[in-house]
């Protein structure tokens, strides 16, 4: 039961949440931006024609035609949930497909926490994580993909936390594994943060312990990943190299929609520029730069580092997460931000040539500060 009663818990609340749109009537379904302009017809296609005896490895309707397995935003049938889709009404299996990943965050961010604290806080920041603005508007957005792999993180983070504490070989096949399900889930950018996330607390532990074996740990486990994933890997990236990401775009191009200051108070009051319908502030719409995480939760951050400025609470875990929320915000601000993280990024690592938004980064100010309410609430 003590393992059960959590689950059943984040159950509750998110049929409370959803409701009715939970499983919606036929000629129904959950609004979102993206799904029905893009994600609704690549499942039902994938689904009909699977149905009918084949793997629509080409898409013949798009264009002149283009490939369909190989679209990173098509459905991705080498991840095991993406079946929802093929055995569920399309309708149905959108809103279980989007409440099974509210879920698998908020119990990720449970089982990451129940390491360091006691299971009603650890419970508490699962509620943060999950019901944050960050997951929360990208229903709305329509956002199925990036949901799914911001889903992995506390996974992935809490996999890769016991590669570098433990010597042993299981966790480094185990982190390995979880990094493949969250590329396979679509939107590898999410990956690529959660990695960062990982950089920072490899440097502290490595640091801590005066040993780069953590560092040799790290590289087997994404070693791993990158080898189970490649079946969908290779194909996105000749996808990719054929698409308008191959143009030499400028890091204006990549800092375009960071986080404004003046944005930083929906951090407090997350409708001050409108809400999903109203919204008036910095294009392209509210989910981009939803990060609310509660007010009760956000004082309990302010309190986490008073304890932290104060000595009263210490440890690698603490700092690592800290360090994570505060990084990720700069990057997410881009060039706005006291020092362009940014731009060191886009520097250095040659993925960020292609990628936008950096408001994204955004998932892991989310998880480091649900990490540090928690932690304040058990303190």
């Amino acid at each position: 039961m003590k393992r059960i009663w959590p689950i059943l818990g984040y159950l509750v609340i998110i049929v409370l949440v959803f409701g009715r749109a939970l499983i919606p009537p036929e000629g129904q379904m959950i609004f979102g931006d993206d799904i029905h302009l893009t994600y609704y017809f690549f499942r039902k296609f994938f689904a009909q024609f699977f149905w009918e005896g084949t793997i629509p490895w080409w898409n013949p309707y798009a264009f002149g035609g283009q490939p369909m397995m190989a679209h990173p935003q098509a459905l991705l049938m080498f991840y095991p949930l993406n079946w929802l889709f093929v055995i569920l009404p399309t309708n149905v299996a959108v809103s279980v497909y989007l409440a099974i990943h509210v879920l698998l965050g908020m119990v990720g961010m449970y089982r990451f926490m129940r390491r360091f604290v006691h299971p009603l806080p650890a419970w508490s920041g699962g509620v943060i994580f999950g019901l944050s603005g960050f997951f929360m508007a990208r229903i709305w957005a329509g956002h199925l993909d990036m949901i799914a792999a911001a889903a992995w993180v506390p996974w992935v983070f809490g996999a890769f936390w016991s590669v570098l504490e433990d010597r042993k070989r299981t966790p480094v096949i185990v982190a390995g594994v979880l990094l493949a399900l969250q590329l396979l889930a679509g939107y590898q950018t999410m990956a690529l943060f959660t990695l960062e996330a990982v950089g920072v607390a490899l440097l502290f532990h490595c640091v801590h312990r005066r040993s780069l074996l953590p560092a040799t740990r790290t590289l087997m486990s994404i070693g791993i990943a990158l080898g189970l994933s490649a079946v969908q890997l290779v194909p996105e990236q000749e996808f990719a190299m054929r698409s308008i990401r191959t143009f030499a775009l400028t890091y204006d191009w990549t800092s375009g929609f960071s986080l404004l200051p003046s944005q930083l108070s929906t951090a407090i009051f997350p409708f001050f520029f409108g809400d999903q319908r109203s919204y008036t502030g910095q294009w392209p719409n509210y989910a981009e730069y939803a990060f609310f995480i509660g007010v009760v939760p956000l004082t309990l951050v302010v309190i986490c580092l008073l304890l932290l400025v104060t000595k009263k609470v210490k440890g690698i875990a603490i700092w690592s997460m800290g360090a994570v929320a505060v990084l990720s915000l700069l990057v997410a601000m881009g060039p706005h931000a006291p020092v362009d993280l940014l731009w060191v990024l886009w520097k250095v690592v040659p993925f960020y040539h292609a990628i936008r938004i950096p408001s994204r980064h955004l998932i892991l100010f989310v998880f480091g500060t649900s990490f540090m309410a928690a932690y304040a609430l058990s303190a």
